[in-house]
C-alpha cells in the first residue's frame, strides 16, 4: 500500500515539474505582400518572439531557427523529396520575462535555401531562393529547443528538440 502511494507522489511530482518547466511562448510571422514573383532583397519577413510563461526565456536556448516553405500546410506531413525546402537564421540572444518579446526581420533572399530531405547545405553557391518551387506556397518558421535525451538500447544518448511553429502564410503563386 504505501508502494503505490509513493509511486502516486513520485509520477505527480514527475508531471508537476515538466508541467511547470515547459517554455510558453508564440511566434508570430508576417510579410507584406507575400507573392512568390516579388520576393527581393528589401522582403523582410517580421518575426514576433513573445514569452507567455512565468518563467524567463533565453533565446540562446534555441538550438534551430528554421524557415520552410512546404508543398503542404504546417500540420499535414510531406516527407517525399522536394516537398520542403529549409534555410536556417540566427536570432540574437535575448532573456525575455513574461510578456515581453524580441522582434526581427528576416531577409528571404539573403539565406541559402535547401532541399529538405539533404543534410548538405552548400555555402559555396550563391544564395538561392529561386531554387524553391512555387508550389511549396506554405511558409512558416520553428524553433527548436533541448527537451532532455532519448537512450537507445547501447547506452548511447540522443539529444531532444521540441519544436515550436509559427501561423503560416500562404504564398500567392501568380505573378
Amino acid at each position: 500500500m504505501k508502494l503505490k502511494y509513493l509511486l502516486l507522489i513520485l509520477l505527480l511530482l514527475l508531471f508537476s515539474s515538466n508541467l511547470f518547466g515547459q517554455q510558453d511562448f508564440t511566434i508570430e510571422i508576417s510579410l507584406d505582400n507575400p507573392n512568390f514573383w516579388n520576393i527581393s532583397n528589401s522582403t523582410p519577413l517580421n518575426v514576433k518572439i513573445t514569452n507567455q510563461s512565468q518563467e524567463v526565456l533565453n533565446t540562446k536556448d534555441f538550438k534551430f531557427f528554421t524557415l520552410y516553405f512546404s508543398k503542404c500546410s504546417k500540420v499535414e506531413t510531406c516527407n517525399i523529396s522536394g516537398d520542403k525546402f529549409i534555410a536556417g537564421s540566427g536570432i540574437e540572444q535575448k532573456k525575455l520575462k513574461k510578456d515581453e518579446n524580441l522582434e526581427f526581420k528576416v531577409i528571404l533572399t539573403d539565406l541559402y535555401w535547401q532541399n529538405g530531405s539533404s543534410s548538405i547545405t552548400d555555402f559555396s553557391q550563391p544564395k538561392n531562393i529561386r531554387t524553391v518551387p512555387i508550389s511549396n506556397k506554405y511558409f512558416y518558421v520553428d524553433v527548436a529547443i533541448f527537451n532532455g535525451y532519448s537512450e537507445t538500447g547501447n547506452s548511447m544518448k540522443i539529444p531532444l528538440h521540441k519544436r515550436y511553429k509559427s501561423n503560416e502564410i500562404i504564398f500567392e503563386t501568380k505573378p
